[in-house]
């Protein structure tokens, strides 16, 4: 048995080499040198050593065919471009002896070959490296985006290689959840094929890939009914297949165009059960989905690069409940009758967009555009049956609801969507140790109105020697109107559709006369100045690369959101009984609780106003040994705003939005590591460990105390997610033997067949869910519900 071949990142060794030699010259890196170059030299330290560390990554066993070929070929490019700048740097008998070392041919080995004799870097044509979080070609911003590296591959180059993998896991193999009294039977296989290579050389590579998924997602019900605890564990199958294909044609040695297709299709049952919802609740669903891409990327000189991408996405997807009974759902309880969540979609999504960079010694451009046209035309029959809400087991056994909703209208609806975006952005080298990226931004949709949405952005590096980088910057990020957002307006517009809602209704007839305050529609609309959201975001890093491959980092980020979307009930009631208008109290008489408008039902509006603050402290430490890897990350965060920025709800009072001003669900502090290592005797281990402090969670009285058909009350002084759920820690193993054959393929990997197993959870903690915070549950305070118990997946893999 022998190990997989894995040379050392050859970049830190020329590092160190070139180092060494100028010193045993007599003309070592003066300060002002070290300073200068440590801005180059550590923007491509960073690219290639986040590809060795993909390289390095042992959860699916060795890295092997064509994944190795081409992260050693990226590896090689960047490597190649190194020495391309260095003459730049270096004094005169600094080059003299520098050079003498290249003829000598003493410099380390450039990678592997292949049999050929071609080299490894020929196979890729561009390697983009982006250090910048302020770039004004991303919409968002990403702290975790800097070192990224993207890798254009050439067409043509390497050789043949295939995967196919075959993985399987039943219930023999996994524990029991901790909530369920029973461990339900099941199985789980997963085939997947993946061959490509040089269709033509240098000229076509191409891939075909397919996979075949029959998983068996295990949960548990745990719900308490009238009659006392129910506990079973269940099992929601999916099964999911896909083929495709994935092309470069070389057009010549400058331009090439990429095409990628993929077909997928889907298929999910007993959706919807499991926590607190039983099995009457489940619904089956289908989904199928083409997805095109076509790529052009040409260098047209050594200071121009332009690119073109578009991509096609085309689905279609059915849901079907198999109950069509009522909802009821008893809070933090039980939830049973029918899941009312009938629909149908047929979706289609146009990408496209294009990027010029112009490169220079002093001063780097980049300009281009991108626009998304979205089409949806679905049937949607959601919550037609209508929902009964109970707060508590007395309530349901009294058949006294607090709420009924039902939808009512036409469940057709056709929306469209088109979203435009052009940048320009500015890399300045004001001295070679200091670079300035200057900015903007300017986005554009349909379906609203606001047009004022320029996105400045600043940052700089500035290397202070020795390794060390200080990066900063601050720039305006807007957020789009979601389109799914855009559909659940349309649809409840009170033309297509609209909602009744019927307070304290009868069960199971709502509309028994003498039980309702209410039964007027209920209705969405948009805010006549709703505008585009923006985050504004600071940031400053310290960046240290260390002797023998170790690398720490210390990220400070600040974000400030302000006209966040959320929704208001204009016509919520309020209390007649002050001069200023409040939200109703739980006391009060039903004469001077009333609404604006009496005669009609809930107005939802779409509105700008919410906000956020939040600040975070991240940590990250690498650390690359002979036969391992280590990574480490801390995240301290603290993060407050009045509402969600991913979910849109109503808030809790209408007529004081300031009153959700709290926490946000995630954790205080979070810690995450990974070690990679290559043993002995072919033998690979990859095992991460995760933790974090509780998240936080709300307590309501699971009452509709201000009486605005929103059960979100909270106890008087209690604030939102002011509970915190239990820690968390786990830990989970990858553990393989490779069998090594004959025979050495190229980027010096190896065929092997590789026996593995995936152990999830391998200590079998509980790891608890959120305790119920509804005080009028019968569960309160208590976790009911746990995450998946210890798994464990065995499969067999042939690399070549």
């Amino acid at each position: 048995q022998e190990q997989s071949l894995t040379t050392e990142n050859p970049l830190p060794a020329l590092m160190a080499q070139l180092t060494d030699v100028l010193a045993e010259a007599g003309v070592p890196f003066t300060p002002e040198q070290e300073r200068a170059i440590t801005l180059m030299i550590e923007d491509r330290r960073q690219a290639s050593e986040q590809l060795f560390i993909d390289l390095m990554d042992f959860s699916s066993g060795p890295t092997s065919g064509q994944a190795a070929e081409r992260l050693r070929s990226a590896i090689e490019w960047i490597r190649d471009e190194f020495l391309g700048r260095l003459p730049d740097y270096l004094a005169p008998e600094q080059l003299t002896a520098w050079t003498r070392l290249e003829a000598s041919g003493g410099l380390p080995a450039p990678g592997d070959t292949q049999d050929t004799g071609e080299r490894a870097a020929a196979q890729t044509q561009y390697v983009r490296i982006n250090n910048n979080p302020f770039t004004a070609e991303d919409l968002g911003y990403s702290s975790r985006a800097r070192g990224a590296a993207e890798v254009i591959p050439r067409g043509g180059a390497g050789t043949w290689h295939g995967d196919v993998e075959f993985l399987f896991k039943d219930d023999s193999l996994n524990a029991r959840n901790a909530f369920a009294a029973n461990k339900p039977v099941y199985q789980e296989r997963q085939l997947s094929v993946d061959v490509g290579g040089p269709v033509i050389r240098d000229r076509l590579t191409s891939s075909m890939f397919l996979t075949h998924n029959e998983s068996e997602n295990v949960d548990t019900i745990h719900a308490t009914l009238p009659e006392g605890v129910f506990a079973l564990g269940i099992t929601r199958p999916v099964v999911r297949r896909s083929i495709g294909t994935r092309s470069t044609h070389q057009l010549s040695d400058a331009h090439s165009l990429g095409f990628d297709v993929q077909y997928t299709t889907t298929s999910r049952k007993n959706q919807g059960i499991g926590g607190f919802n039983l099995l009457e609740r489940a619904s089956n669903s289908s989904d199928s989905n083409w997805d095109f891409e076509l790529r052009q990327f040409s260098v047209l000189s050594s200071a121009s690069v332009y690119e073109t991408r578009f991509s096609l996405s085309d689905g279609r997807s059915a849901t079907r409940p198999i109950n069509a009974a009522p909802r009821i759902q008893v809070l933090d309880a039980f939830g049973s009758g029918g899941a009312q969540n009938s629909s149908e979609n047929r979706s289609r999504t146009y990408d496209f967009g294009n990027l010029y960079t112009r490169l220079g010694e002093k001063l780097t451009v980049k300009a281009g555009m991108e626009g998304t046209y979205r089409t949806n035309r679905s049937v949607s029959r959601q919550n037609f049956g209508g929902t009964f809400t109970f707060p508590s087991l007395e309530a349901f056994r009294d058949g006294a609801a607090l709420t009924y909703r039902v939808n009512r209208g036409d469940p057709l609806l056709d929306v469209t969507q088109w979203e435009l975006a052009a940048f320009v952005q500015h890399d300045l080298v004001l001295t070679p140790q200091l670079t300035v990226n200057f900015g903007a931004r300017y986005d554009i949709q349909a379906n609203l109105t606001d047009r004022n949405n320029v996105a400045p952005r600043l940052g700089f590096a500035y290397g202070i020697g020795r390794a060390t980088v200080i990066r900063g910057g601050a720039g305006v990020f807007y957020t789009r109107l979601p389109f799914d957002q855009v559909e659940t307006q349309r649809r409840l517009d009170g033309t297509r559709q609209f909602e009744i809602v019927i307070d304290n209704a009868s069960f199971p007839d709502p509309f028994k006369s003498g039980t309702s305050r209410q039964t007027f529609p209920s209705v969405r609309l948009l805010d006549p100045n709703l505008v585009n959201p923006y985050t504004l975001v600071g940031m400053i890093s310290f960046e240290r690369a260390f002797p023998r491959n170790l690398f720490v980092a210390a990220v400070y980020d600040y974000w400030r959101e302000e006209r966040q979307f959320r929704l208001r009930n204009l016509n919520a009631p309020f209390d007649s009984t002050v001069p200023v208008r409040r939200s109703c109290q739980p006391d009060q008489s039903a004469e001077t609780c009333v609404r604006p408008d009496p005669g009609r039902g809930n107005v939802v509006s779409l509105q700008p106003t919410g906000s956020g603050i939040a600040h975070a402290l991240r940590v990250r430490i690498r650390q690359r040994f002979g036969i391992f890897n280590i990574s480490a990350n801390y995240l301290l965060s603290r993060a407050q705003n009045n509402g969600s920025p991913r979910a849109v709800r109503l808030p809790s009072d209408n007529y004081n939005l300031n009153a959700d001003w709290a926490n946000r669900v995630q954790p205080r502090h979070t810690v995450d590591g990974t070690v990679n290592a290559r043993l002995p005797l072919g033998v690979f281990l990859t095992t991460r460990i995760s933790s974090h402090s509780g998240r936080y969670y709300s307590i309501t009285t699971g009452r509709d105390d201000n009486r605005d058909t929103t059960i979100s009350d909270r106890p008087p002084g209690v604030r939102r997610n002011d509970a915190r759920a239990p820690k968390y820690f786990n830990v989970d193993f990858n553990v393989s033997k490779a069998f090594f054959l004959s025979g050495t393929g190229s980027a010096g990997t190896r065929k092997n067949i590789n026996l593995f197993a995936n152990l999830i959870n391998a200590f079998n903690r509980v790891h608890f869910g959120f305790p119920s915070g509804v005080l009028t549950s019968p569960n309160f305070g208590k976790s009911t519900s746990a995450q998946q118990p210890r798994e464990v997946e065995i499969g067999l893999r042939f690399q070549f």
